[in-house]
């Protein structure tokens, strides 16, 4: 008799029409919680890149019970239907898988929706529960019409399914839950070894392996067709009722795809089934829908199937780990595209046995162990740098690994060492040390039997040649570093140092001077021509008066007259020495001294005459100067002067030898200013001291105020103008102002800034 099973399929109702290409996977399990009560837990995975649809709005639920041919029937209340919403709705980011050591090319934005359904009242409904299985299915449309490994992505939609059998109905049994998020990117030609295990909480043994995702719903218009051809009338982006053929799988790309092998990979892409371990390492990069099932069994018995649809992403990551050792010569392996399959780092050296490698892989932090391999040679430190000793001249091959033992973070650098015979560069010099000429260079490089083809010497000022034994001059004098680089026919390089002190005699002595001679003090300045000199020679001047100066050109002050020879001695640093002498170089003559006094030694606006003696010595004529205003040619002038203030008087003195000296003195002009006031005076208008006023020499003085004051402290008069006076009536033009005693106040500057000030009394008679 054939068993007839009763799928109950619960459609969850969706909020509207748009395709959900955003939907990359989920799942459904359930929780036993007594007397035909379950809890299903609905797992529903998105794409949460900006500008992608968010999750469904899941309102209802409703019930089908349907055969096993997929023939359904839509339940109504009455029969014990129960319609609920769900009980909760949990929304997280899931975070990225740790790739360690690789860098993802994208960062993969993914969200799991977490619906909650309780559901009860089954046993009203089909009883007793011996041979039926419930059926839940929640159908989406569309998966990303990017992916590679099934036909027509984009209009193929996802049935997510899980059955409870009537033997985990019996002992309320519970679902296996996965215990991890599968990684949201997958590194292309890495390895990748994912725990894709699930958690029984009754302890049943599971089982997994790579199974058929199931197609469910689809554009509006284009219905689900099952395998053997026939149409479903179910279609649109969440068909409702949902569609009974929901087992339909989807229609993997052969030869290269299937169920079992979704992903292409050396070695394929596998999971192991006893502990979910997904291993492999993909080659090909897209995005693939893998389905992932875990088989509950308890005592042998199959109870039930949960199952897992999802889309991987396999992308070129990026490795955190090279290896890198210190070289100046790099060459690279490429691939048929161009690729960086490898890098060689090529050493070169010339007489050396003993080698350091610079390790300079990154990124350290994801290091855990290196291994240095070299043939031939021996290693005596391989930590983190390696020292080599290689036994003889020839060509060597080694190798970097880094993570030699793990499967990922692993890198490698390949070595090639040549040891070629050894090169030393030497040389020597020749030349007359005390004598200006040029420098014989001799080469005295020596090499293992290999001829040496390039000299490049530098001697130290500039100058340079590509001769083997080149001739050189310098211009100057100096301490000079001189190098030389050769170079073999097998590239080898090496160079040497040595110093020369180049400093000759000058082979003439060579002085100038500005002049030879003048009156006292005479200074002269002296120039020292001879070549080559610099401040390393020891130069001696002997001046002929007892003076003597180290400096190459020194200035010489002359103070007494006199005919002097002059000396100079010059030393080289290595001792070498040449002198001269220059008899009766320099004359001298002896100068007049300037000299005169002034009588008085200051002068006024009243007295502006100076009467001037001359107290030159060995003077034959004479010269004055006063200031601006006038000169003489006499030995003691008396000068006028028409102005005030500071003046300068310049004798200039002539001997008979022509030499002259210089006297200069300054004497003041002081400005005349002096002012008096009566004690009386009659104001009776007969012409005779009628007026109030005073007498004396303003002439440049300024801020004049004259006021007038009676004996009730009253102003009667004032005035700034010093030639304006009182005549005794108040401000000139009032009444007569009675007899008696009078204050007058009086002030000016002078024409030097003093304040004078002036006070008294005045006694107005009439």
């Amino acid at each position: 008799m054939r068993l007839r099973y009763f799928c109950f399929i619960i459609l969850l109702s969706l909020n509207y029409e748009a395709l959900a290409s955003h939907i990359i996977g989920g799942e459904v399990t359930y929780e036993c919680l007594g007397n035909g009560r379950y809890l299903i837990e609905y797992h529903l995975y998105r794409d949460c890149a900006p500008g992608n649809q968010n999750f469904d709005n899941i309102n209802i639920m409703t019930y089908f019970v349907c055969d096993s041919d997929g023939n359904c029937e839509e339940l109504s209340q009455s029969d014990g239907e129960t319609i609920r919403s769900p009980s909760s709705v949990e929304i997280r980011e899931v975070d990225p898988p740790p790739l360690e050591c690789l860098v993802a090319p994208v960062e993969a934005c993914v969200e799991e929706a977490i619906y909650t359904f309780e559901i009860d009242g089954l046993r009203d409904v089909f009883t007793p529960m011996t041979d039926k299985s419930y059926v839940i299915v929640f159908q989406r449309c569309c998966r990303n019409e990017t992916i590679l490994n099934i036909e027509n992505p984009s209009t193929s939609g996802s049935s997510f399914v899980v059955k409870i059998t009537p033997e985990s109905q019996a002992s309320c049994n519970n679902s296996p839950e996965f215990k991890s998020f599968p990684p949201t990117i997958i590194c292309n030609n890495e390895p990748i070894n994912f725990d894709h295990s699930a958690i029984d909480p009754d302890g049943d043994s599971l089982v997994y392996s790579f199974c058929t995702p199931l197609l469910g719903a689809g554009t509006a218009g284009d219905p689900i067709t099952d395998p053997m051809g026939n149409s479903d009338d179910c279609d649109g982006s969440k068909p409702t009722p949902a569609c009974p053929n929901y087992n339909q799988p989807v229609d993997f790309i052969g030869p290269t795809y299937s169920a079992e092998a979704p992903m292409a990979g050396d070695p394929i892409v596998s999971i192991d089934s006893e502990t979910g371990l997904i291993t492999g390492i993909p080659n090909i990069q897209g995005q693939f829908v893998v389905g992932v099932c875990v088989e509950e069994y308890r005592n042998g018995q199959l109870l039930g199937t949960i199952q897992r649809d999802f889309q991987f992403n396999v992308a070129a990551c990026v490795t955190n780990v090279t290896a890198q050792i210190q070289s100046d010569n790099i060459t690279n392996n490429t691939g048929p595209t161009g690729e960086i399959i490898s890098r060689n780092f090529n050493f070169t050296f010339c007489g050396q046995d003993r080698v350091e490698f610079i390790n300079e892989s990154f990124e350290r932090s994801f290091i855990d162990e290196i291994r240095w391999e070299f043939d031939g040679a021996t290693i005596l430190s391989d930590d983190w740098d390696a020292e080599v000793i290689f036994p003889s001249q020839g060509d060597y091959e080694g190798k970097l690994f880094l993570n030699p033992n793990s499967q990922l973070c692993i890198d490698s650098a390949n070595i090639f060492v040549k040891i070629l015979p050894e090169l030393t560069a030497d040389f020597n010099q020749s030349f007359d040390s005390c004598a200006i000429g040029p420098i014989t260079f001799m080469d005295s490089s020596y090499t293992d039997g290999q001829a040496i083809t390039a000299w490049e010497w530098d001697f130290g000022d500039g100058g340079s040649s590509s001769d083997q034994n080149p001739v050189y001059q310098y211009p100057n004098s100096g301490n000079y570093d001189i190098f030389l680089t050769v170079r073999d026919v097998n590239g080898c390089e090496d160079s040497e140092t040595a110093n020369v002190e180049y400093s000759p005699v000058p082979q003439f002595i060579s002085i100038a001077q500005n002049t030879n001679g003048g009156c006292t003090p005479t200074p002269i300045q002296f120039t020292n021509n001879s070549t080559p000199i610099d401040n390393s020679y020891n130069v001696i001047w002997d001046f002929g008066d007892g003076n003597t100066s180290n400096q190459i050109s020194p200035i010489h002050v002359y103070e007494e007259p006199g005919i002097y020879s002059v000396s100079l001695s010059i030393e080289t640093p290595t001792g070498c020495e040449v002198a001269e002498d220059y008899e009766d170089l320099i004359t001298i003559l002896a100068s007049p001294t300037a000299g005169f006094s002034l009588n008085p030694t200051e002068l006024s606006t009243v007295n502006p005459t100076v009467n001037v003696t001359d107290g030159s010595i060995n003077t034959t004529s004479w010269r004055y100067q006063f200031d601006t205003q006038g000169s003489s040619t006499e030995s003691s002038p008396a000068f006028t002067f028409r102005d005030t203030g500071m003046q300068q008087i310049v004798q200039v003195v002539t001997a008979s030898n022509g030499c002259r000296d210089t006297a200069i003195q300054f004497i003041d002009i002081i400005p005349f200013v002096e002012w008096f006031m009566p004690n009386a005076f009659t104001p009776t208008r007969d012409g005779i001291n009628d007026i109030f006023i005073g007498n004396g020499v303003l002439l440049g003085a300024t801020d004049f105020v004259f006021t007038i004051w009676n004996r009730w402290g009253e102003l009667v008069f004032e005035t700034n103008d010093y030639t304006e006076g009182w005549n005794g009536r108040k401000n000139n033009v009032g009444r007569d102002s009675p007899a008696g005693v009078y204050v007058y106040v009086l002030s000016y500057r002078t024409p030097r800034g003093e304040i004078v000030r002036l006070e008294g009394f005045s006694t107005l008679i009439r």
